[in-house]
């Protein structure tokens, strides 16, 4: 870009001078110029268009600003800008006496750092993705990857920087073109008629108090509602934050299907999270749905608001999940902190009376729980839990028809999904998540029905079905002996309306059939989604049952114990036994130091240690000292040596 250089196109100058700039990590930016346009009004003959600009003048970006009179009013102090008095320039004009574009001045001398670290950083190059990127980065936004995740993305595959901030914007400036200008209320409007359009089944109660702002808005598709006429028995119902920008409570309504999948059937925002508004919701439930046939309600809730639902729905019963039980039960046990010893038992002892399965059970528990817990958890639990149990008693929410459910982690994971999709969007985008996640659970228990119904077809049931019914066929023919159905106390039939192992022994017995088409609950043959008998109703009891399927339930393997949960719990032991050395004598204090010195360097060798107090070691082997005192025991164990302490 040397001074006397002519161009014949204003083309040709800027792929020479961006050349240039790259090259050697300079970042200029056009300080004056005047276009070929507004030049020829003034003239009689005109420059040629070719050139765009009569003249340009680029500076570079740490240039200088003329100072003018600021107008400012304070209100923005903390401003900052490039200018470092940069003295590079470069001016062309159009030469009229060779019709060129020519570099007329250049001066190249800087007075900072040039570098290909700085020179990516500014703003003019992140933003700079070319056409081919550009379009591959906007696809990843609108499908919500996060920010974070995408500039690592561009910054390790592509080798381009930029901030999160220009991610931000671009995702700020493609929702304003895709929404042509209009507020967030005119699209929420405009996509709610867009669903009644595509879908004349959905139903939509929208609820406003006074001032017109919105209470409540209770969604449902024609295949939601389809969902819940199928499978009406069972309702699981929770709620979920920051699902939306406007931090509007987000309520979930599940069923399973006869897959033992669940399935949204309805999806509710509310501006508050408060008992009136549970009322409102309960009564715009009822009226798009069905609730003749409801039986079971699971959520967890205060027990508050479970008495307005049990007020909307008196003849359902309402439980409570035994999680969130356990865990108010456990909170609370850790909150009054007592010692380690009554802790657990307590704990223990409420899981056991929480999951008691017959009402004498759960009378010895509580006997027990009586006896080992201090008063202030007693009154606790008197207060909170003891007269409300139907709610979460295991020996009493199994006496109806919860189809085995006791847990709300079918809605809760849901939910997950659901804030993985929305991530704090507007209620419209919000609204379009949903539906975008609803039809690809529709689409996804669809295939899974096809594909499954292959399989089961020659029993004429599902894999859920297929698997319980056959484990209690085979347990009944196992031990037909030894059970006797007078004396069933397992909760399969009252819990899923289907026969248990102790019914199966009986009938086998007496040479009865084994399925009863009549004694089966319409809930059970509706249609291919639900869980289906034979079309005879019988099944031959000695002959073998061959019920392939690929897509049996994995049982669940045992957790695993984390590194970060193990430090936690050695690092809750450990302070314990700081705070207890911390009050003993200087020569006490030393010798406890000692003995754990010790002991971590026998677990460091990989050894085994065992502290034995003073007491019941022998005084010929030991002197004798109120301490505990270490000593290394070697044995054969097997075909090693067992050295403790």
């Amino acid at each position: 870009m040397e001074v006397g250089t002519s161009y014949d196109r204003f083309e040709d100058f800027k792929e020479a001078f961006d050349n240039f700039c790259k090259q050697n990590y300079a970042q200029f930016t056009i300080a004056d110029s005047k276009t070929v346009e507004k030049a020829n009004k003034k003239l009689d003959k005109p420059f040629d268009v070719r050139f765009i600009y009569r003249y340009v003048k680029y500076k570079c970006k740490h240039y200088s600003r003329k100072k003018t009179k600021s107008k400012s009013r304070g209100l923005r102090v903390n401003q900052r800008t490039f200018d470092m008095g940069c003295p590079a320039e470069l001016y062309a004009s159009i030469d009229k006496a060779t019709n060129t574009f020519k570099i007329l001045r250049h001066v190249t001398e800087h007075n900072h750092e040039l570098s290909s670290d700085v020179y990516k950083q500014y703003p003019e190059q992140r933003r700079s993705l070319g056409e081919s990127l550009k379009k591959t980065t906007e696809t990843m936004l609108k499908m919500g990857v996060k920010v974070k995740v995408l500039q690592d993305y561009l910054k390790t595959t592509e080798n381009h920087f930029i901030t999160a901030k220009d991610l931000h914007n671009m995702r700020r400036k493609m929702k304003f073109e895709s929404s042509e200008g209009q507020t967030d209320e005119r699209i929420f409007l405009n996509h709610l008629e867009e669903i009644i359009q595509d879908d004349p089944g959905a139903s939509i109660s929208v609820k406003c108090c006074e001032n017109g702002a919105l209470q409540v808005l209770l969604l449902a598709t024609a295949e939601m509602k389809e969902h819940f006429n199928l499978h009406p028995e069972v309702l699981f119902v929770d709620s979920t934050y920051c699902a939306n920008k406007l931090q509007l409570p987000l309520y979930t309504f599940l069923i399973e299907d006869g897959s033992g999948h669940g399935q949204p059937v309805g999806y509710c925002f509310v501006a508050y999270d408060t008992n009136l508004i549970i009322q409102t919701i309960c009564e715009e439930f009822g009226k798009i749905f069905n609730l003749s046939r409801l039986k079971v309600v699971i959520l967890d809730k205060d027990l508050s608001e479970i008495a307005i639902v049990r007020t909307q729905l008196p003849d359902v019963s309402v439980q409570l999940c035994k999680f969130r039980v356990l865990e108010a039960l456990d909170r609370e046990v850790r909150k009054l902190a007592f010692s380690e010893d009554v802790e657990a038992k307590l704990i223990t002892t409420c899981r056991q009376l929480v999951y008691a399965k017959t009402e004498a059970s759960y009378n010895e528990k509580l006997t027990v729980l009586t006896q080992i817990a201090p008063p202030e958890f007693l009154n606790y639990f008197y207060r909170y839990w003891g007269s409300s149990k139907e709610y979460w008693a295991a020996y009493l929410t199994n006496s109806v028809v919860n189809l085995g459910n006791t847990l709300n982690n079918r809605t809760e994971s849901h939910n997950n999904k659901i804030k993985d999709i929305l991530n704090r969007s507007s209620v419209a985008e919000a609204i379009k998540g949903l539906m975008l996640l609803h039809k690809s659970k529709v689409l996804g228990g669809k295939h899974e029905n096809d594909v499954v119904s292959n399989h089961v077809a020659a029993k004429g049931l599902t894999t859920l079905d297929a698997e319980l019914v056959v484990a209690e066929l085979k347990a009944a023919r196992e031990n037909r002996q030894s059970i006797n159905e007078q004396k069933c106390t397992c909760t399969i039939k009252t819990s899923t309306a289907l026969p248990c192992r102790h019914v199966f022994a009986a009938r086998i017995t007496n040479g009865e059939e084994v399925f009863r088409e009549d004694e089966v609950s319409t809930w059970h043959n509706s249609c291919p989604t639900k869980r289906k008998f034979t079309q005879s109703g019988t099944i031959n009891a000695d002959a073998e049952i061959d019920i392939e399927t690929r897509y049996k339930r994995a049982k669940p393997g045992p957790k695993p114990n984390l590194k970060n949960e193990k430090f936690k719990e050695a690092q809750t032991k450990l302070k314990k036994i700081a705070d207890f050395m911390s009050l003993q004598g200087m020569q006490e204090f030393k010798g406890k130091m000692d003995t754990l010195n010790e002991l971590y360097v026998l677990w460091l060798s990989g050894q085994n240690a065992a502290v034995i107090p003073i007491e019941f070691i022998d005084d010929t082997l030991h002197s004798a000292t109120d301490d505990l005192v270490i000593q290394q025991v070697e044995c054969e164990v097997g075909d090693g040596v067992w050295k403790g302490l």
